[in-house]
């Protein structure tokens, strides 16, 4: 639908606000960079792929 995508759009810039402050906060350290990589793989990165499938699908309705 036509509200899907500022409603993705949105909740990325507000994961990328909460990453950037969390990483300004923390003292960056290698196994603090390894623990993100490791929760991006595992979590972001199954989510936006579901996401980007959800945009297809709509967008093929077209």
């Amino acid at each position: 639908t036509a509200t899907s995508q500022p409603q993705i759009e949105t909740t990325l810039c507000g994961l990328a606000k909460f990453f950037k402050e969390v990483i300004d906060v923390i003292d960056v350290r290698i196994d603090v960079m390894i623990d993100m990589n490791v929760y991006v793989v595992a979590y972001a990165l199954p989510w936006a792929t579901m996401q980007m499938d959800e945009i297809k699908g709509s967008c093929t309705l077209l």
